[in-house]
């Protein structure tokens, strides 16, 4: 039996979710949400203090997790990372690395030698991802803090793919998902299950704690997040820029603010849209009873779940 735990920081928000690996399936552990003394965002890291006041926060809260979390995969939230898809026109496994390096150097301001770099591929693409090392060093200060050794870090749109890819969901056709976080907003899409777009943008309005989100408000960023989930559901909305329709659309993040979104994005000729529910093929039942009220939300908990799922892919039986 294997296990992992992923630990999602997004905003002031802190979720876990620990996961084993079992001969019968995936099953749940334990799930935790907790509150952070500040928003967690790269600008915080920098004073010692504030990564020692979210790494009490983190240790507080894992330590109802037991002694042993297994492989431990934290996730890196917009503002930390690039990502970028670059089609791969090439065959040869050589002239693929070269045409991902070019277009890596293009695109980072800084020498590709001050990030740390990772590859996601497919058939007829790739996805990079990069850190800035002073990043990672930083993170890594936060976690050794609060007496942690990641495995890994995984970033919000690829831990978006992963949960899905938990919840059975990208077995067939044509589906999507998005992740409306505060304020960034990550968007994966698969066909057939191969990860065909991975994209993460900032909705451009105020950060809202999700505890001071009004349902049905209309305030600047929730008006944002939904021009910009508008276009990643429906394209340009131009006859010559149309693209295939989605089956199935599903949203992770916050209950009140997704419900909502939902329901303004639906039109005559949208795809089916619903909130994402990361345990729907995971046995549940031995989690301890105080943590059961969470599984009522637990759209809320996607990128934790995935980050978690990730670490069991890494994990030998």
């Amino acid at each position: 039996m294997s296990k992992a735990t992923g630990i999602h920081l997004t905003g002031r928000t802190l979720r876990l979710v620990a996961l084993e690996r079992t001969p019968s399936g995936c099953r749940l552990c334990a799930i935790a949400q907790a509150g952070l003394p500040v928003v967690f965002q790269p600008a915080q890291l920098l004073q010692n203090s504030t990564r020692k006041r979210i790494a009490l926060a983190l240790k507080q809260t894992l330590s109802g997790f037991g002694d042993d979390p297994g492989r431990v995969v934290p996730s890196l939230g917009g503002g930390f990372f690039q990502i970028q898809k670059v089609p791969l026109e090439v065959v040869s496994e050589e002239d693929r690395r070269d045409q991902i390096g070019w277009e890596i150097s293009q695109a980072l301001i800084s020498p590709a030698g001050d990030y740390l770099i990772d590859f996601h591929t497919t058939d007829r693409a790739a996805f990079w991802v990069a850190v800035r090392r002073e990043v990672l060093d930083l993170c890594n200060d936060l976690y050794a803090e609060a007496g942690i050794s990641p495995n890994r870090l995984e970033v919000e749109p690829m831990a978006l793919f992963y949960a899905c890819e938990m919840a059975d969901l990208w077995r067939s056709g044509r589906n999507a998902a998005i992740l409306f976080g505060y304020p960034w907003l990550s968007f994966v899409a698969a066909e057939e299950g191969r990860l065909m777009a991975a994209e993460t943008v900032c909705a451009d309005g105020p950060s809202l704690a999700a505890d001071e989100a009004k349902k049905g408000a209309d305030s600047p960023d929730l008006q944002n997040t939904f021009n910009v989930a508008q276009r990643w559901i429906y394209g340009a909305r131009k006859p010559n820029q149309r693209r295939r329709a989605y089956n199935r659309v599903f949203f992770c993040g916050d209950e009140d603010r997704t419900l909502h979104l939902i329901r303004r994005l639906r039109a005559p000729s949208s795809p089916q849209l619903t909130p994402l529910q990361p345990f729907a093929a995971c046995e549940t039942r031995h989690i301890p009873e105080a943590q059961r009220p969470l599984l009522s939300r637990q759209n809320a908990f996607g990128i934790a779940a995935g980050l978690a799922y990730r670490g069991l892919q890494n994990v030998k039986q």
